[in-house]
């Protein structure tokens, strides 16, 4: 079974590494609604993202940068993401 570890980061500036619990980046999952500070900022850190279409979400935001990073309707849908093995 897997296990998830959720964290506001409220503003904290990703520096490229993830060191809670001894989990790397590519093992986290960001999670958020702002395509820029959260979606952006973690590709840009090379952590994985899930954009959702809540919130800040703007319809077209997907478009708004480059990479490759999930996008869903809701917070379950990413934790269910998060937590596929």
């Amino acid at each position: 079974m897997s296990e998830a570890l959720l964290l506001d980061l409220g503003g904290v500036l990703y520096d490229g590494e993830v060191a809670v619990d001894g989990a790397a980046a590519e093992r986290a999952l960001m999670v958020g609604d702002d395509v820029f500070g959260d979606i952006e900022g973690a590709l840009g850190a090379g952590i994985p993202a899930c954009l959702v279409r809540t919130g800040k979400y703007r319809r077209g935001d997907e478009e708004r940068v480059d990479g490759r990073f999930h996008l869903v309707d809701s917070v379950v849908q990413a934790v269910k993401l998060a937590l596929q093995d």
